[in-house]
């Protein structure tokens, strides 16, 4: 994801914009798992812990404004 969402090293979480690495990325799954979804590639989007655990299975979930650049 980092790759694919970033620079390779570092990308942005989809719902803060709070910068994400290795360590802190994890798969959010656009379409969560209570609705079918699965970890295919083109359902995957970064996340944070913190955004991931709040939005759940909850599809409607809005995060919070994406920080100024």
């Amino acid at each position: 994801m980092l790759a694919e969402f970033g620079d390779g090293i570092k990308c942005d979480c989809v719902h803060c914009g709070c910068e994400l690495s290795f360590q802190t990325v994890e798969a959010d799954r656009i379409v969560p798992g209570a609705h079918g979804g699965t970890y295919r590639r083109d359902n995957i989007q970064p996340s944070c812990r913190k955004c991931n655990a709040s939005r759940g299975h909850d599809v409607n979930w809005q995060g919070p404004a994406v920080r100024a650049r």
